[in-house]
């Protein structure tokens, strides 16, 4: 699937991206016609498409999120992490759950954590973060999401961590968290699902709620110029994986921080460790092929392992990768 993936890349880079354009501009036309009827019956969508008219905001975060924690599991091994991992050797993939543990340490070094300190966990996944933050760290938690599914998982694991009094889970927008400031705060690999206006809204929130001299890690998906293009032309992954979806280039997601009036202090290029990463999913779900289908149908499984194939082609042609932004609010 890889091979086939770089593949049909090397052709769209060879002969077709000079005519994508004018064959987008056709084929939109084509789809106004189909759905005034103009051309006949349009083909019925497959059951596992998202409708694009109904999967916004909220609904979009938990289409893919609440999807099944099954198969999360499945895909993403017993951390239930879904963001870029930090290997040792990004060319040697070898112990996930290590790299995943080594991340979840760079973020609370990065952020200095010590005991009594407050964080606030933006986009908090199943709660790795938030409990390894409170267990290893000392500190008192609030993470964040829109997903159902997460907060239930989040809340079990802080408890069998014996840190359910420092951690608390709120099935929220970050706009809506009220109590701050904290004294740092992190965001993980949430900020491609807002378009410009809202990643420029969500630094000027997360601005409002770190105390003077306090301490932002921010962990983004980020697109080459070139990887940019391809996600205007690409249809699949908002069909399938991610309703709405914005990844936004690197200047691009700095300058939204730095507008917001934070220092930047430090920001690392993680690129390959993305491409590490998604390659160990990818063999996951190879790996639990049958399981994964039973959890979540036939369809969805084929359409994830062809967006992890994908992922890791867009990751090693630097099309998209992932940066580590450490900011300051100025004391």
């Amino acid at each position: 699937m890889l091979a086939a993936d770089r593949a049909f890349d090397d052709l769209l880079a060879a002969r077709i991206r000079p005519l994508a354009a004018r064959f987008l501009a056709v084929a939109d036309i084509g789809q106004w016609l189909l759905r005034k009827g103009l051309l006949g019956q349009p083909v019925p969508p497959p059951a596992a498409e998202v409708p694009r008219a109904s999967a916004r905001g909220a609904a979009a975060v938990r289409h893919h999120y609440d999807l099944s924690d099954d198969f999360y599991r499945l895909m993403l091994g017993p951390s239930m992490v879904y963001s870029c991992a930090v290997w040792k050797s990004p060319a040697q993939p070898i112990d996930l759950e290590a790299a995943q543990l080594a991340k979840l340490d760079r973020i609370c070094q990065r952020l200095e954590l010590r005991p009594g300190m407050r964080l606030l966990d933006i986009g908090c996944g199943w709660g790795a973060l938030a409990v390894h933050a409170a267990a290893h760290y000392g500190v008192d938690v609030v993470g964040v999401t829109l997903a159902r599914n997460q907060v239930a998982y989040g809340q079990e694991l802080a408890e069998r961590a014996g840190v359910a009094d420092r951690v608390e889970f709120r099935l929220s927008d970050f706009r809506d968290v009220t109590d701050g400031p904290f004294d740092a705060v992190s965001s993980i690999e949430m900020t491609f699902h807002l378009d410009v206006r809202g990643r420029e809204h969500h630094a000027r929130a997360v601005y409002d709620l770190v105390r003077p001299g306090g301490r932002l890690f921010c962990h983004e998906i980020t697109a080459s110029p070139r990887g940019r293009v391809f996600q205007r032309f690409s249809g699949f992954i908002p069909a399938y994986i991610f309703p709405e979806i914005d990844v936004p280039t690197r200047d691009a997601a700095i300058g939204c921080l730095e507008s917001a009036g934070f220092e930047i202090a430090s920001i690392e290029n993680l690129r390959t460790h993305f491409a590490a990463s998604h390659r160990a999913w990818l063999r996951n779900i190879e790996e639990n092929w049958a399981a994964i289908v039973a959890a979540v149908g036939e369809q969805r499984a084929r359409a994830w392992r062809l967006f992890a194939a994908m992922s890791v082609v867009s990751c090693d042609i630097d099309n998209i990768g992932v940066i580590h932004t450490v900011a300051h609010r100025r004391a």
